[in-house]
């Protein structure tokens, strides 16, 4: 019976210190987790050379997140954000680097105190609510490279009078909703590269009735 009981413990630990090993919150296999000691931001480093901004919904006032960070003498590059890293965050300003060329949904939402933000001059794809709800945002520019543009990625940017597509913008779809409650919008100039197809939807969906002076197509 003791034995058997031996058995069962070992058996036990075994399993336990297995669960331990599993990476968590997605992370890849061999991945840490960092925080910078300076900023204080949260980052979890890949074994090929990549950081991945992790979640900072605490994060406050100016933040620059920097294209390379460099840990006990290793250079990791920045190349993402996690779905919602500063949601519901108290930022004031934020810029990427270029080096990011993905950002999850939601990364801003609800950011109610952010007047400037950054997009990195790399990124394809504006994700779903990227800035939802993000009420004080003042300007905003969509960088050439973007190519699409999420549902409700800019919704309730009340304090917005217009956005700025990039010379050279290849913007081909704009999701349902993605500029729509930005109350303050004078003027919204969408890209020719845009699909005919979409275009009867931003003009029904994407904007309420009151703003449609302010579309050109």
């Amino acid at each position: 019976m003791n034995r058997k009981v031996m058995i069962a413990g070992l058996l036990a630990v075994c399993v336990f210190a297995m669960f331990l090993l599993v990476p968590m919150n997605g992370a890849s296999e061999g991945s840490t987790s960092y925080t910078d000691s300076t900023t204080g931001l949260k980052y979890t480093l890949n074994d090929d050379g990549t950081a991945i901004v992790a979640s900072n919904t605490s994060a406050t006032g100016d933040v620059a997140i920097p294209s390379v960070i460099n840990v006990e003498g290793t250079d990791y590059t920045v190349t993402s954000v996690v779905n919602n890293a500063f949601k519901g965050s108290t930022l004031t300003s934020i810029s990427f680097p270029d080096t990011v060329t993905s950002i999850g949904t939601g990364v801003l939402q609800n950011a109610k105190q952010l007047k400037t933000v950054v997009i990195p001059a790399n990124l394809k794809e504006i994700p779903n609510n990227f800035l939802r709800d993000a009420e004080k945002v003042e300007s905003l520019t969509i960088p050439a490279s973007v190519t699409s543009i999420g549902n409700y990625a800019f919704y309730g940017l009340k304090s917005l009078p217009s956005i700025e597509f990039a010379t050279g913008c290849q913007v081909a779809k704009i999701g349902t909703n993605a500029f729509q409650n930005c109350t303050s919008l004078k003027k919204l100039t969408i890209p020719n590269t845009v699909n005919a197809k979409n275009e009867s939807k931003i003009v029904k969906i994407s904007f309420p009735t009151l703003f449609l002076s302010a579309l050109v197509l």
